[in-house]
């Protein structure tokens, strides 16, 4: 479903500026982190902290775009998932931010999860929301569309675990998924982008892959 020619895609001009290059060296060395959480309350001490929060949500957006192209396109279709849902308590309808007046939409999961990932490498090519140059300025909205992406995220990571964890790890792949999902939880509980009930759906992940509590054992 995922169609920006199947594959991940920064804006070249971005990728050459001299400020992203030393950010996106600073985000991958955390990545390779073996203590993700220290990592990811650590960003770089100068410049503007919305520049790292940008370039972050390209990372994070582009761990979810791999782990969709290369895992979750073999199981999760238009006729296993006909709506975004979290299990039977959630269900996620999909709104266009830019037009708040608009009727939600029920879209299919795979059809959500490549309308998110358009919608956010959009914003992040968009230099009016991610300036290029020096001393160009964020937008005064920045802080709050920028949560907004990371809660989008967050529900494809809800949609991943609730309807699909057999499925990951039939593919050998629930290892990395969770190495992503931690990552990215730390990266938001520390700079405070996502409220506690957008994690609601997560809440029994967030418990055993985080902070390493240990599941109840259900009895037969």
């Amino acid at each position: 479903m995922w169609s920006r020619k199947k594959t991940f895609v920064p804006n070249r001009k971005r990728q050459n500026t001299l400020r992203y290059k030393e950010l996106q060296r600073f985000a991958q060395a955390s990545l390779g982190s073996t203590n993700l959480k220290e990592a990811s309350e650590k960003p770089p001490q100068a410049g503007d902290k919305r520049e790292w929060l940008a370039i972050m949500a390209d990372n994070f957006t582009n761990e979810c775009v791999i782990l969709s192209e290369q895992v979750a396109v073999h199981f999760c279709t238009g006729s296993s998932c006909p709506c975004m849902t979290a299990g039977p308590n959630y269900k996620f309808l999909w709104q266009d931010p830019a037009e708040k007046s608009s009727k939600p939409l029920e879209l299919s999961a795979p059809q959500y999860t490549s309308t998110c990932f358009e919608w956010i490498l959009g914003l992040l090519d968009d230099e009016a929301f991610f300036p290029q140059e020096e001393g160009n300025p964020f937008p005064k909205d920045f802080e709050k569309v920028i949560k907004k992406i990371f809660q989008r995220l967050v529900r494809i990571y809800a949609h991943w675990y609730r309807s699909h964890l057999a499925d990951f790890e039939k593919a050998g792949a629930v290892a990395h998924l969770n190495t992503c999902f931690r990552h990215f939880y730390f990266f938001c509980d520390s700079n405070q982008l996502v409220d506690e009930k957008d994690w609601q759906p997560l809440s029994t992940e967030v418990d055993v892959i985080v902070n390493n509590k240990t599941q109840p054992e259900t009895k037969e």
